[in-house]
């Protein structure tokens, strides 16, 4: 049973990460450098997810689940495949779902709801 969900927010500048337990509580929170695997490569991405990950789930003991919006998810289809995959492999304990960081921003600014989401990070 996943014990935790963490919300991750990539961007070329910095990465935020959001962690809630399985009553919606927010049980850790913290800020770390860019993810950005185009422009940073897959091993520095991995490298800010673990620090990250571990960061804001100190004392959970059960299955964590995380969504991660990558910076340019989709947009080069083999590439972010690969980077995908090499980040999974790398973070075997984290059930890992991947998306486009626009789309993380609409679905949680807008409750998925149509509606305008102004981008305002460094790749915009």
């Amino acid at each position: 049973m996943i014990e935790c969900w963490v919300g991750i927010d990539g961007g070329g500048s910095k990465t935020r990460f959001l962690a809630v337990d399985a009553a919606g509580r927010q049980i850790g929170e913290s800020v770390g450098g860019p993810t950005f695997h185009r422009q940073d490569g897959v091993d520095q991405v991995i490298a800010v997810l673990r620090e990250g990950l571990a960061a804001v789930t100190i004392g959970v003991k059960g299955e964590v689940a995380a969504c991660f919006g990558m910076t340019g998810y989709g947009e080069s289809p083999s590439a972010d495949a690969a980077a995908a995959q090499q980040i999974t492999q790398a973070l075997p304990d984290i059930k890992l779902t991947f998306a486009n960081d626009v789309h993380c921003a609409w679905a949680g600014a807008g409750a998925l709801a149509p509606g305008i989401c102004l981008i305002m990070g460094t790749g915009a």
